[in-house]
């Protein structure tokens, strides 16, 4: 009797392990895609010199990119301090949950405007319920491109 007891505390150990390992593995996965959505748009942003939202969409779809319906969550500004960015698209005009936000900095010296894009995209847990609860931001920022 004793060992019998001895046995059910180790699987119920053994199955705990399991469960934590597995969901350290989803996480891991869902980062790894957050990031590969995040630098595809950056790249796509700087390869164009500008924001293109069919582009966009159409990156998000072909990447796999999770489907938000009928979300309206608001986009917060990254950045705080003297430079205000301009909200360009974000989670409330169209199917994906991203923020992208334009800065313009007017270079006195060179006597030339430089623009940068910051772009917010989210990592997701596809857990039924939990889903909109587990949503981590993942943020990039683009190099200075000349207007």
């Amino acid at each position: 009797m004793k060992s019998a007891i001895g046995n059910a505390i180790l699987i119920n150990i053994i199955l705990t392990f399991i469960v934590v390992m597995l969901g350290f593995l989803a996480g891991s996965l869902n980062y790894t895609k957050a990031f590969k959505v995040k630098n595809s748009l950056l790249n796509l942003i700087e390869r164009e010199k500008g924001f293109d939202k069919d582009k966009v969409d159409a990156l998000f779809s072909a990447i796999g990119y999770k489907v938000v319906t009928g979300g309206k969550l608001p986009c917060v500004d990254p950045k705080t301090g003297g430079i205000e960015g301009k909200l360009i698209s974000g989670s409330g005009n169209g199917n994906y949950r991203y923020c992208v936000f334009e800065y313009t900095i007017n270079d006195v010296v060179n006597n030339r405007t430089l623009k940068y894009y910051s772009i917010t995209t989210f990592m997701y847990f596809d857990i039924p319920l939990v889903s909109q609860l587990l949503e981590f931001p993942v943020r990039g920022q683009t190099k200075m491109m000349t207007v």
